[in-house]
């Protein structure tokens, strides 16, 4: 698929592709052509924006495509039709640094300077963030000293506090009468809780330096807040905005700390492929080739990484225990590849604009229907429902008997048992867009009386593991079985 002609005398490229949860592919430049390709490889949509953009784009919790420009312009459009629903000129002049939304819908947008203000040896930029809801209603606005350093923003579990890191750098060096005498610059962090319902700053708290950056920070289940950057520095910070602890584990590291199996981890380039460990809590998985962290996504049994090397790029997987399970090279040299989507699907694009969408097939020789349950107690009950279409297992030819099963997946297995679906055109849920997989089976289930979409409010969180309550009730209803005498029939 031939994507928009870009201007190679300024230096025009596509970032990395998006995919959404439909399969649907966006192509974004740096000088603001969007382009919006099917399943199929057709061309849906384009629009030029006409602005430089650095930041990537970002799919609202309604299927909305985002885009923040350099400009201060923040837009979306309507993912079928491509139609502008949103132009905004948030920050005159600023360029897109964060974006992202709470678990109720209300979106996060933040632009930094690009103007440095000098204060001695150090320079800063102003950023400023915004709060709006799901109506697109402004709630609030702040300026922050600094940039922001991270993409998407963090907040806590009750959604009630917003964390953000900025940085302002120190020209070490540097004297009034030789100001080209620059030997070092060292970026200071800052990290910021704020009130996400009224942006008051609830706390601030100084990171100290890094010879880069500070990578986004991690809200841990007690509710630290866990912090890295690229110097291998980590800190872990309480809810008030005292210091827990601080490691400095002298490492470059790619990524800022993920939590898998109540360790933090953190990707660093190694000579080996593998994991090392940190000190006390922090677990390395080491990697030869170069990776950011929006290029990796975080599974329950894996990891899935798109890597680059000179030019080359290659799809990996690690089990948890950071052993590499399978690596795919992409041939030729590609000037932009996407994240690994949740259904192991990959978007690339080369230097001639062509954009190529492709599932990824991991092959396996044991002959088995899924190759994680040639021991597994359940290994015959599985196949069975697989032969009469209710479970499909991964794409990448696993089942995964041990992962927690959410609401969007349990309830396609029970409409698929059940041979139900709907296509009703009104949404019942913001976050279960007409884009999303497994729409049909929660409009179904809603339309069946199986579910009470009052209850769940305007959110659902298909992701969310379900309760044990939900399944009862759910396959209560779904079946039509009534209580008699303390017993279902």
């Amino acid at each position: 698929m031939s994507l928009p002609t870009l201007n190679s005398s300024i230096n025009e490229v596509y970032q990395a592709p998006l995919i959404s949860d439909d399969g649907t592919v966006y192509a974004l430049s740096s000088q603001g052509k969007v382009a919006a390709v099917s399943l199929e490889g057709k061309l849906q949509w384009q629009y030029d924006l006409k602005e430089q953009v650095w930041a990537r784009p970002a799919i609202g919790p309604d299927g909305r495509l985002f885009v923040g420009t350099n400009s201060g312009l923040l837009t979306a459009f309507d993912p079928s039709s491509g139609k502008q629903v949103l132009h905004n000129m948030v920050a005159a002049n600023q360029r897109n640094t964060m974006l992202g939304w709470d678990r109720s819908g209300n979106r996060y947008s933040g632009f930094t300077n690009n103007n440095m203000v000098r204060d001695g040896n150090k320079r800063s930029a102003t950023s400023y963030l915004e709060a709006s809801n799901v109506s697109d209603t402004r709630l609030w606005s702040i300026s922050l000293s600094g940039e922001i350093t991270h993409f998407e923003p963090t907040l806590n579990d009750t959604g009630d506090t917003l964390y953000v890191i900025t940085t302002a750098d120190e020209w070490v060096g540097e004297s009034a009468t030789i100001p080209s005498g620059i030997v070092q610059i060292r970026r200071h962090g800052t990290l910021y809780a704020i009130n996400a319902s009224s942006g008051s700053i609830r706390w601030k708290y100084e990171l100290g330096a890094s010879d880069n950056t500070f990578y986004k920070p991690l809200l841990l289940q007690d509710g630290t807040i866990a912090t890295g950057s690229s110097q291998g520095s980590v800190e872990a910070v309480d809810k008030d905005g005292k210091s827990k602890w601080k490691k400095n584990l002298k490492v470059y590291a790619y990524t800022g700390p993920f939590l898998s199996r109540e360790k933090l981890v953190i990707f660093k380039p190694g000579e080996g492929i593998g994991v090392t460990e940190g000190e006390e809590l922090v677990r390395f998985i080491n990697v030869k080739s170069y990776l950011e962290s929006n290029s990796i996504n975080q599974q329950q049994t894996e990891w899935l990484l798109t890597l680059s090397d000179l030019g080359r790029h290659s799809l990996a997987s690690y089990d948890l225990a950071g052993k590499l399970k399978w690596q795919l090279p992409i041939a030729g040299e590609k000037t932009a590849v996407s994240k690994i989507s949740n259904n192991l699907q990959v978007a690339v694009i080369d230097s001639a604009g062509e954009l190529t969408f492709s599932d990824i097939e991991v092959k396996h020789t044991s002959g088995l229907l899924f190759s994680d349950l040639k021991l597994h107690w359940a290994k015959g009950a599985v196949e069975e429902l697989a032969a009469a279409g209710v479970v499909d297992g991964f794409p990448d030819g696993t089942y995964r008997p041990a992962a927690q099963v959410t609401r969007e997946q349990f309830l396609a297995m029970l409409a698929k048992k059940l041979k139900v679906s709907s296509q009703a055109e009104n949404l019942s849920f913001l976050d279960v867009p007409s884009t999303r997989w497994s729409r049909p089976f929660i409009e179904a289930a809603v339309a069946q009386g199986w579910i009470d979409a009052s209850s769940y409010g305007n959110r659902f969180k298909p992701e969310q593991p379900i309760t044990r309550e939900e399944v009862a009730v759910w396959t209560a209803k779904a079946l039509k079985l009534i209580e008699k005498n303390g017993r279902l029939s």
